[in-house]
């Protein structure tokens, strides 16, 4: 027999950075897991709780027993009880099942007075009832918890005392009732002797007026909630008397006879991903208080719903800008204050003079992955770049410069402006001016407007490098097509973000730049 009592829920899980290799099969109510793609966002491994993303689990928590990991919720569940703990249940002997959530009968008891639990054992009977003695002038009758003798009737001397019949002689009134503590007696016919008639369970229970024993009502060690408050039957077992208060109803739990503890504090939030969760009214569990959407991020602190676009920081609105230092001729300026030949790097990335280097940081938890959407705008000459992936190569301005991955041509014949992001984790380069056509590079000295979307990928808690390099210290005016010597015509950008137009001041811009507005920010899943 199986007795399930109601159990704290869930702990707040805490993440570790171990993350599982091989989790190999296993039970508990998750299942077992494997090393391949994720099932769910929580997985069971024995007791072993694990949080999945794709085919990466990370360590959350042990549980004390496979029984109490739950995958649905993402939490150990509170044991119900302690290993090998024993608790009566009136005359019932229970002990902590293995999985510890619940109790199982071990034995039934002669009565509830007769069970043991700190022995984890019952105790034998004492006497049977209906059993008599005399110990001098007191008759003494084998107590209803069959734990002993007690007094039922003091008789007048010791020679007055018949333990066989139970009774005292004594002159009274036949057929007459009267109670002596808990023992109901009676008088018999020809009021020569006053007997036990019956045993009561306490003496508030015995009615000589009515000649009997009333019932109880309720059981010694039996327990009773009103509202939070939880009793206990009193020794007259009359009535239920106050024993504690609980912290809620719902925590009052008449069956082990105790408080359950709190599984959250009044006021308290959690995240479960992307759901946010309070504490219940009544203290035992949580319950969904909001829902996020995939752009917003779970804050339990003040709680709600933030944009995850707050994690891109300062990465919205900022802008790559290539001035002019010097004078080269009428379509290109010098990007350098030092020696061009000072600044050769082996990085083809970081090669050449850096008229923007920024390190910037991104928010967000580690160990999730971010999908940040940009919307990229600027006025840039083209730049190869190859082993890597473009995004667009059509010929429509304004023109689709995304470039993830590879590297640039810094050639003789190449050696033009290259604008990048550099992302920590995952490791990856981000370019923006790769702008060739199918059968046009547009490798020469103009400038082309760039106004279109990427998607960057970023962990949270990574760095982001911005910068503009050049190869050759020497960048392109802000100059259209088509490429006259001795000829620049400026141009102004349209329908420029007002957050790129306060970096660059005014327009037309005299020479380039490429400005970021974070569009959107989601959890990769």
């Amino acid at each position: 027999m199986l007795l399930v009592f109601q159990a704290c829920a869930g702990e707040d899980f805490v993440a570790t950075e171990n993350t599982a290799t091989d989790a190999g099969d296993g039970g508990g109510d998750g299942g077992g897991i494997s090393d391949g793609p994720c099932n769910a966002d929580f997985e069971c491994n024995e007791t072993t709780l694990f949080r999945c993303v794709e085919t990466a689990r990370t360590v959350v928590s042990e549980c004390a027993t496979a029984a109490l990991c739950d995958a649905v919720t993402g939490t150990c569940t509170a044991p119900a009880c302690a290993e090998g703990e024993h608790r009566c249940v009136g005359a019932m002997l229970v002990r902590c099942n293995d999985d510890r959530n619940g109790f199982d009968e071990i034995a039934s008891c002669v009565t509830a007075a007769l069970c043991d639990a700190s022995a984890g054992a019952c105790i034998a009977p004492a006497c049977d009832v209906g059993d008599y003695r005399c110990t001098g002038a007191d008759l003494e009758a084998c107590t209803l918890a069959r734990t002993g003798f007690d007094i039922a009737l003091e008789c007048a001397s010791a020679a007055d005392c018949d333990a066989n019949a139970g009774a005292c002689r004594a002159t009274c009134t036949p057929n007459a009732y009267q109670c002596s503590n808990a023992t109901l007696l009676r008088c018999n016919a020809d009021g020569t002797a006053l007997g036990v008639a019956e045993l009561c369970f306490s003496a508030e229970l015995c009615d000589e007026a009515a000649g009997e024993c009333l019932e109880p009502v309720c059981d010694a060690n039996e327990y009773d909630c009103e509202a939070e408050t939880l009793r206990v039957c009193n020794d007259e077992r009359t009535d239920f008397e106050d024993e504690e208060t609980c912290a809620s109803p719902a925590l009052c739990s008449a069956m082990t006879g105790s408080c359950l503890e709190p599984d959250c504090e009044p006021d308290q939030y959690r995240c479960q991903e992307n759901v946010l969760e309070r504490c219940k009214e009544d203290l035992a569990g949580f319950e969904t208080a909001e829902t996020c959407e995939v752009t917003e991020a779970c804050e339990e602190s003040p709680p709600g719903c933030s944009d995850l676009r707050d994690l891109a920081g300062d990465l919205h609105g900022f802008t790559i800008l290539v001035p002019c230092v010097g004078n080269s001729d009428a379509r290109s300026c010098t990007t350098a204050q030092a020696a061009c030949s000072n600044l050769a790097d082996p990085d083809p990335v970081l090669n050449g003079a850096k008229p923007t280097d920024r390190m910037l940081s991104f928010g967000g938890e580690r160990g999730i992955v971010y999908n940040v959407r940009l919307r990229v705008q600027g006025q840039v000459e083209s730049k190869l770049y190859s082993g890597g992936t473009d995004q667009s190569s059509t010929s429509a301005l304004p023109a689709d410069g995304f470039y993830v991955g590879g590297a640039p041509n810094n050639s003789t014949g190449a050696p033009y402006n290259v604008y990048a992001m550099r992302v920590s984790s995952p490791r990856q380069d981000y370019f923006f001016n790769s702008i060739a056509t199918g059968d046009d590079s547009r490798i020469r000295s103009s400038t082309f407007d760039v106004d279109y979307e990427a998607v960057v990928r970023i962990e949270g808690g990574a760095s982001l490098r911005l910068l503009a390099s050049d190869p050759n210290c020497i960048a392109t005016r802000n100059c259209a097509d088509p490429d006259e010597a001795n000829v620049c015509n400026a141009h102004e950008f349209s329908n420029l973000s007002s957050d790129i137009l306060d970096d660059i001041v005014s327009q037309p811009y005299p020479a380039q730049f490429v400005g970021f507005l974070v569009e959107s920010v989601t959890i990769e899943r």
